[in-house]
């Protein structure tokens, strides 16, 4: 989980216009009005196209710095893709460098930040974009081969984290000096679950990703 500052903006509200208007007959005013009328909301659409925006940018500083490791490694080879299938719920970026290096990167960036609770993160809804739940069952859906090196999964959001959350959380860096630089650029901070101070809460979590796959993680 990251918590950075690329592209954050103002929540805008589409509008929701009404007009009222009375008919005339003879001179007379009418006793009844016109329907009324309900212009459709945007809001929907404009929060759609702020996300694919800060997918585009975040791919965009990728590209940037897969290409400055190029010059500076030659022969260094990558690939980016958006939508990739194989990162699962993951799959808004996927970068592949390397000899056989693989990472994966869900964005979630919120035009109104707010703390990520416990709630949001053991969230049953499957709509939840918090919910670990899914994306460990998306994880391990995917048949990975062992005998290479795993991928790596990063949910990327401008979100805090409540202090109950950080306190379950450890400081984690990227071993790879390009990836590294990746979130350097991107003002990031990296956490990642600990699982000796979350053993308090650890039931709970394993009940939520039972109850996103048919494997049974007790």
């Amino acid at each position: 989980m990251s918590d950075t500052g690329v592209s954050k903006k103002r929540k805008v509200q589409g509008d929701c216009s009404r007009v009222d208007s009375d008919s005339a007959s003879d001179g007379e005013p009418s006793s009844s009005k016109r329907p009324e009328s309900t212009a459709p909301t945007t809001h929907g659409l404009k929060s759609f196209l702020h996300g694919i925006t800060y997918q585009l940018k975040i791919t965009t500083l990728i590209l940037c710095e897969a290409a400055e490791q190029h010059k500076k490694e030659n022969g260094f080879k990558f690939s980016i893709s958006c939508e990739d299938p194989e990162g699962g719920k993951f799959d808004d970026i996927g970068f592949k460098y390397g000899d056989g290096r693989r990472l994966f990167v869900q964005a979630k960036h919120a035009m109104v930040r707010t703390d990520i609770t416990w709630g949001d993160l053991t969230s049953s809804d499957q709509q939840a974009p918090f919910a670990i739940g899914k994306y460990f069952a998306s994880f391990l859906d995917n048949q990975w081969d062992t005998s290479t090196t795993l991928p790596e999964f990063v949910l990327l959001t401008n979100n805090g984290l409540s202090d109950d959350v950080i306190q379950c959380m450890k400081s984690y860096s990227f071993e790879d000096v390009c990836v590294k630089s990746i979130f350097k650029s991107l003002g990031s901070t990296l956490y990642k679950f600990d699982f000796e101070i979350l053993k308090d809460k650890y039931p709970n979590i394993l009940e939520c990703l039972n109850e996103f796959s048919d494997i049974d993680v007790t």
